[in-house]
């Protein structure tokens, strides 16, 4: 699913540059219309005359509908990012640009955003050729330094009939516990309730200042976050933490020999993208950490044209939710997309 920003100006639609902004791991299309117009990138980008796009990951959300399968059954819900990088996103790129009729189009990640994007762009030239520039916001690609206590899962995840075992008595992978942990996180997020925990928690988790963020909107946050993903996803994240790799999912012997037709899943390269790139990480995010964005930018090719912004203090969330980003990073993407116009 895609939701489109409607201009202001319709007279207008048909010059405008196109834009994607796909959102991070249990997150939605929401994200980037999460705080007030002017402190929204999708918003602001509207409104500086580009035809936004605002997509949604399998399973998210606004995310959960198929030709053939339900989404209560468990076979929708056998997938993991990796099924995002190679079918979902080029066939979302394809979608907008049939629309649009245009080329290419500029490309923004959050998160996740980021890592299936990083993962098509160099397996695929045809894709990469149809993106006119890319925007990374705390770029996840590898995860052998996450500080935030989601790293415990890593020692859960390789017991994958485990995890198996422990969601699959719940319907529909991990969307059968979003609703549980939805109401918990608005009774513990309302303005009125416990603000002072739910900072904590937030803080402890991805991140968190209350200080950049309007807490008067959390409730609105957390009705739509967090959206709901696979297990097999959150087993694929667990993954890249124990292997610290950027790779395809790992199956296991066998069912990495039905899959690949080899003992161990591919290892994804970073050596073939070219497009102009521009990254924005912080000091505070446990989760896109400095030393693992130092990894990425060091196995990006030297011909590349790329840029970064490191900003010490923040966090994972505040790239999205930060209320001065309009102030220090929204029109530093606006002057890089200006570039390639």
């Amino acid at each position: 699913t895609v939701h489109r920003i409607s201009p202001k100006r319709p007279r207008l639609k048909s010059n405008r540059n196109v834009v994607l902004l796909q959102h991070g791991l249990l997150d939605s299309s929401h994200t980037w219309i999460n705080n007030l117009v002017n402190q929204s990138l999708g918003f602001i980008l509207s409104d500086m005359g580009y035809d936004v796009w605002l997509g949604n990951s399998r399973g998210s959300t606004y995310s959960q509908y198929h030709k053939t399968l339900d989404a209560s059954s468990e076979e929708f819900w056998q997938f993991s990012w990796d099924d995002m990088a190679q079918k979902d996103l080029p066939a979302t790129v394809e979608f907008l640009l049939n629309q649009t009729g245009k080329k290419k189009l500029f490309y923004i990640g959050h998160s996740q955003g980021t890592e299936i994007a990083f993962a098509k762009l160099n397996s695929d030239p045809v894709f990469r050729s149809k993106v006119a520039a890319m925007v990374a916001l705390a770029p996840v690609v590898y995860l052998a330094n996450v500080k935030s206590p989601l790293r415990l899962m890593s020692a859960v995840c390789k017991k994958m009939k485990f995890v198996n075992t422990l969601f699959g008595i719940l319907p529909g992978g991990l969307l059968s516990l979003f609703p549980i942990v939805r109401f918990f996180s608005l009774l513990i997020c309302h303005e009125r309730s416990f603000p002072f925990l739910c900072s904590w928690i937030l803080s402890v988790f991805v991140g968190f200042d209350p200080d950049n963020t309007n807490m008067t909107r959390l409730p609105v946050s957390f009705a739509h976050s967090p959206a709901s993903t696979s297990v097999r996803n959150m087993v694929h994240y667990c993954q890249s933490m124990s292997h610290g790799k950027f790779q395809a999912f790992d199956f296991g012997k066998e069912g990495n020999m039905f899959h690949y037709y080899q003992p161990v899943p591919p290892v994804y390269g970073l050596g073939n993208i070219d497009i102009p790139l521009k990254l924005y990480w912080g000091g505070d995010d446990t989760l896109s950490t400095p030393s693992d964005v130092r990894s990425l930018i060091d196995e990006l090719p030297k011909r590349s044209y790329i840029r970064n912004m490191y900003l010490p203090y923040y966090n994972h969330l505040e790239f999205v939710w930060g209320l001065d980003a309009a102030e220090f990073i929204y029109p530093d993407i606006l002057d890089f997309l200006r570039e390639f116009q």
